[in-house]
């Protein structure tokens, strides 16, 4: 198997855009911190740990591995079997090794079947940057836990970057007292405002130094506001900016100024992840949702097509939610069940069960997950994606009564994969089992 077969949309970072500011100030940072090996950047959404990051492995020369991390990724099962695939599809190996992950086994024990991997795997003498985006998704213990031993067997050949919105997890707080991680913050991701003035001059904009402190004043360094003022073609004095810069931003300059059926459209589709032009006339009843998607796409800096998915950047997508949950005249429970139906019609039996969870559908959220586990009964790593089963309503259990089975069993899979992590895990680090983490009580099953 190629590793172009093992590719995916996660596996692929966004685009650099045409003109990038001149950050080599940043990027001296980056190098250095990359002596350490581990670097990881902490910054809330907007500040360009992204895009920066992209810049320094260009710079550098490095082959990059990416993994996109999502909330589905939460499970040890899933995170291995993801990390795996994404060395896989850059360094190709030998067939029986990807047949490791493939096995039904690795979900029993995907920590063990993954230094397996490692300790079998030729890299080659190429450099490389593998890269955690949005790590802050991943919050599973057991996986944060696990993460410390599984790194450590990479060669120093791999610069591992953990992009997250939070602090560095105390289980990796190891690599911090040891001095073998470097750390890049908002403060080192914001423009100074000589690079704001450099930035503007790219576009072609040639500012003074008040209007550069302006800028700096209503945007903070911020990244993705200062991208904002340079696309916008003026410099504003709102005062509100100086609160939220960008989220002010798009209000007052973009949102404000589009239509209301526009707007509505936005938010309706906002429900889903990512939609494609059929998703997209049934979430909206509107026939000409391609031709709508394609002027944002061609004038919107805040939407994006991979194949023949649409998907908003995810800054603007929190944007559209919030306007969602506000706007009382959308019956969000409504579009949920059209997004359900239109998952269960094509076969996607997860996202059916997902969307008939948020809508309150019962008999839909019975139909989807009879038909999942009756395609994926033998496959455990898609079971263990279900995990949310256990938090089902209790009157939707009272109508689906076969659901408390389902529910249990679950429970029981998940709890049985958990303590198989502490033991191998103990296992590793020589500490001593105890009665206590080998055995659950009938409660928690």
């Amino acid at each position: 198997m190629s590793p172009k077969e093992l590719l995916t949309d996660k596996m692929i970072p966004i685009e650099l855009p045409e003109i990038c500011a001149p950050r080599a100030e940043l990027l001296n940072k980056f190098d250095k911190a990359s002596d350490k090996q581990f670097v990881y950047i902490s910054a809330p959404a907007g500040c360009g740990k992204t895009v920066s990051t992209l810049l320094w492995i260009q710079k550098s020369g490095r082959k990059t591995i990416w993994l996109g991390l999502d909330v589905f990724d939460n499970t040890p099962a899933a995170f291995y079997r993801f990390f795996c695939t994404a060395l896989f599809s850059v360094i190709p190996q030998d067939e029986d090794l990807i047949q490791i992950i493939r096995s039904p086994a690795f979900s029993a024990s995907p920590v063990e079947y993954t230094i397996e991997v490692l300790s079998r795997f030729s890299f080659g003498e190429h450099s490389y940057a593998l890269v955690f985006d949005d790590f802050h998704l991943i919050t599973d213990e057991e996986i944060t836990k696990s993460l410390l031993y599984t790194l450590k067997r990479l060669p120093l050949s791999i610069t591992v970057l953990i992009l997250s919105r939070t602090e560095l997890p105390q289980a990796l707080s190891p690599l911090d007292e040891c001095g073998r991680i470097a750390f890049i913050g908002a403060s080192d991701l914001a423009f100074k405002s000589d690079e704001i003035r450099r930035y503007f001059a790219s576009y072609g904009r040639f500012i003074t130094s008040e209007e550069t402190e302006e800028v700096f004043s209503l945007t903070e360094g911020w990244a993705i506001a200062v991208n904002a003022l340079v696309l916008s073609g003026k410099i504003t004095a709102d005062k509100e900016l100086k609160n939220n810069p960008l989220e002010k931003y798009i209000k007052t300059q973009i949102w404000n100024k589009f239509d209301e059926a526009l707007r509505h459209f936005m938010m309706k589709t906002s429900i889903v992840d990512e939609f494609s032009v059929k998703l997209c006339e049934q979430i909206t009843g509107n026939q000409k949702s391609q031709q709508i998607l394609e002027m944002l796409r061609n004038g919107n800096i805040f939407i994006s097509r991979w194949d023949d998915e649409y998907r908003y950047h995810h800054l603007f997508l929190d944007f559209l939610r919030e306007e969602t949950a506000k706007e009382a005249s959308i019956n969000r429970e409504a579009l949920y069940q059209r997004a359900a139906d239109y998952y269960l019609d094509a076969g996607d039996y997860f996202n059916a069960l997902r969307y008939y969870l948020k809508s309150g559908d019962s008999r839909g959220i019975a139909s989807a997950l009879y038909s999942f586990l009756e395609y994926n009964c033998q496959s455990s790593s898609e079971i263990s994606k279900i995990y949310f089963i256990n938090e089902l309503p209790a009157d939707v259990l009272e109508k689906n009564p076969f659901l408390y089975i389902i529910c249990a069993f679950s429970s029981f899979y998940l709890e049985i994969q958990r303590k198989c992590i502490i033991i191998l895990t103990d296992a590793m680090t020589g500490s001593t089992i105890s009665r206590k983490n080998m055995t659950c009580s009938w409660k928690e099953r």
